[in-house]
């Protein structure tokens, strides 16, 4: 393929040669044999370099004329040409974001924040409804991302309660439940879990977050109230409740501790209500207005920078600096699915809708990667467990997906093989 140096493509032709009388078959092999003026006329047609539109023909030799019986030289000379080819190897689209790396049926996950995996990657904890499947469970993730239960004798008692709103810091786990006490808190211990404490003055949750070392948690509870988002500090004998009044009392759409437990911030209402957590109180700053509709998410990107999204404002996302009081809007999305919540950790940064993002920060940068359908139910809450590179999740039929992040696609190779008419060419 001969095409213009500054375009930065490369082509190469096999043409095998065969003596119709005695079956003889030579190879050739050559770079640069399509024409520069195909090329050239297919970039002035607004048409993708690649693909049947552009490469429906295929020309050995050096130019669009075929030879004729006074020629001298083959310069500029058409030898053969073809329509006849067929696709080898295609172009991966670079808007996919994941690959699919394993389906791992009749798990029972719950689509309630059910899925947790430790800060290692090691050990994944899945709730359930306690009907079908235990109330909790945990299992060790071998290398190929299989799963092997667990023998965790602490988690019995829970085999016929509902589980939900799992979140694991350090090694401490928190599990809310759908019954008093409504939520517990365990202990990793090597591959098992022991349990610790009840939580105290708790109700029936709807979402939960926890500091990475499992020093700080964050309860959001069911209902209205100015008490519904609870904040308990853990050490290694007892829970003890901060207390904390809300400057408002609208039911809560979802919470979320920075890393080291020293900020918080709950969406409740149209708001967004961002504190600092001090040893034995809560300070709350000025509320964030973001209006929403069917629910909205808030996750920490950094120990002082969260990343919500606002229906009062175009419909889009933003970066907020706690410290510095200072709000950054990033892109706008659709308003067809405004319900939901969302998800930080490892290298990932996503909606419950599969939309995915790079977060930075220190500018204060949201910038959407792509989406990706996956047969989940994509509602707020949805339960996933991220780790690295990997993202396990619950699908629709309460199976287990795991998927891998994919890395930016720098460079790629298409391949298509033509066929020549026997006895073209010389």
């Amino acid at each position: 393929m001969r095409v213009p140096i500054n375009m930065g493509v490369k082509g190469k032709v096999t043409a095998t040669l065969t003596n119709i009388e005695t079956g003889e078959k030579q190879e050739v092999r050559g770079d640069n044999l399509i024409l520069n003026h195909y090329l050239d006329w297919a970039m002035t047609q607004g048409l993708g370099i690649l693909g049947t539109t552009t490469f429906n023909r295929c020309y050995i030799g050096t130019g669009a004329t075929p030879p004729r019986p006074d020629d001298t030289i083959f310069n500029g000379v058409e030898l053969a040409v073809s329509s006849v080819s067929e696709l080898v190897k295609n172009l991966t689209p670079v808007e996919q974001v994941l690959e699919e790396v394993k389906i791992i049926e009749n798990v029972g996950v719950s689509n309630n924040n059910s899925l947790a995996i430790t800060p290692d990657g090691k050990i994944l904890v899945v709730a359930s409804e306690g009907t079908d499947f235990p109330g909790l469970r945990a299992f060790l993730v071998n290398e190929d991302y299989s799963l092997t239960l667990l023998p965790v004798p602490d988690f019995e008692e829970l085999e016929n309660v509902s589980c939900k709103n799992l979140c694991i810091g350090g090694d401490t786990l928190f599990v809310g439940l759908g019954v008093s006490p409504w939520g517990k808190v365990y202990k990793r211990v090597g591959n098992t879990f022991e349990f610790m404490s009840n939580v105290p003055s708790l109700g029936d949750s709807m979402d939960s977050s926890i500091s990475a070392d499992g020093s700080k948690l964050l309860v959001g509870l069911v209902g209205s109230s100015n008490q519904n988002a609870r904040i308990y500090k853990i050490n290694d004998t007892e829970i003890i409740r901060i207390p904390w009044t809300m400057s408002r009392s609208d039911s809560l759409n979802s919470v979320a501790i920075s890393p080291s437990g020293n900020f918080g911030a709950v969406r409740s209402g149209n708001f967004l209500l961002n504190f600092r957590i001090e040893e034995n109180e809560v300070i709350e700053y000025s509320a964030v207005g973001a209006g929403i509709s069917d629910g909205g998410g808030v996750a920490w990107v950094s120990d002082e920078v969260f990343w919500a999204n606002s229906y009062a404002d175009d419909r889009r996302y933003f970066l907020y600096n706690i410290l510095e009081r200072r709000r950054v809007f990033g892109p706008s999305y659709s308003s067809l699915f405004s319900g939901r919540s969302l998800h930080v950790g490892g290298r990932f940064a996503l909606t419950s809708n599969m939309e995915f993002f790079n977060c930075q920060p220190l500018s204060l940068y949201s910038g959407q990667k792509g989406t990706q359908p996956i047969p989940a139910d994509l509602v707020p809450g949805l339960s996933l467990a991220l780790y690295d590179d990997i993202m396990f999740v619950r699908l629709s039929n309460s199976s287990l997906g795991v998927y891998q992040l994919r890395d930016p696609i720098l460079k790629q190779s298409y391949s298509r093989q033509w066929t020549f008419p026997a006895g073209v060419g010389t």
